[in-house]
């Protein structure tokens, strides 16, 4: 879908996010970190995770980071407006998605 938008309506887009996830892999995890980081920052995406499965855990940048957040037992997300955050018990949710260590 955003190859077929104009850079206008990508950025207004992009704009509009409160959340972008990405799975990290070996050959994705520079550009993730680094060109992909920088450009949601710059749109002033509040929050950029990055998913770690192999260290199971999430680095968590928000648009004015310098460096991120790693995560490896709770994740908690309170987007603006709602009224419970979201409680993320990451041990559970890594072993039920990939399995035990």
């Amino acid at each position: 879908v955003v190859g077929s938008m104009s850079p206008l309506q990508q950025r207004t887009a992009m704009e509009a996010l409160l959340l972008v996830i990405e799975i990290l892999s070996p050959s994705t995890a520079r550009r993730d970190r680094v060109v992909k980081r920088a450009l949601y920052q710059r749109a002033g995406v509040p929050e950029y995770w990055l998913v770690d499965t192999d260290a199971r855990s999430i680095e968590r940048w928000r648009h004015t980071d310098e460096r991120p957040e790693i995560l490896g037992e709770t994740l908690r997300w309170a987007p603006p407006g709602v009224s419970e955050p979201l409680d993320l018990d990451l041990p559970a949710l890594f072993e039920e998605a990939l399995g035990a260590l």
